[in-house]
């Protein structure tokens, strides 16, 4: 009797760890055409939900649930998204090109989302660059502050 709950036992933590070691982690840096490393790149792997930003040196790690991933998805604001193959390697290094068509007015909500200003239920509030250089001030901060109602800087 005691045999067999010590082998259930065990089996139970070999089943356990399984997932564990299929684990497969991908690492890799993010640059723009000129070789300049890009931060807040978002990094995903196509089919999972799993996704990454790359770290203030373009840098990058993503750990997936298996070796079935097939294909690394970079987006960058102003850049043209990327899919990449994996094939089997680890370290998968991007290039992203810069989009070169014109970017819209684009409103970022409280929560970081991006969203066309007409989808808005809401209003919001717009600053030109005109006014920021009229301010006159020492820096931006001080520039900014006091333009737009319920911001503090």
């Amino acid at each position: 009797m005691k045999i067999h709950q010590h082998l259930s036992f065990v089996s139970f933590l070999l089943i356990g760890t399984l997932p564990l070691a299929a684990q497969k982690t991908i690492t890799g840096t993010v640059t723009d055409q000129s070789g300049a490393t890009l931060t807040g790149v978002t990094v995903a792997a196509k089919g999972y939900k799993t996704a990454v930003y790359t770290d203030i040196q373009g840098r990058y790690t993503l750990s997936l649930p298996d070796d079935k991933a097939g294909i690394l998805v970079f987006n960058y604001l102003g850049y043209t998204p990327l899919e990449v193959e994996i094939a089997g390697r680890t370290v998968v290094d991007a290039v992203l090109e810069e989009d070169t068509r014109k970017i819209g007015e684009v409103v970022v909500t409280a929560f970081g989302i991006e969203r066309q200003k007409r989808e808005l239920g809401y209003s919001t509030e717009k600053i030109k660059g005109e006014e920021v250089l009229r301010a006159n001030a020492p820096n931006l901060v001080n520039a900014l502050s006091g333009k737009m109602a319920g911001v503090n800087i």
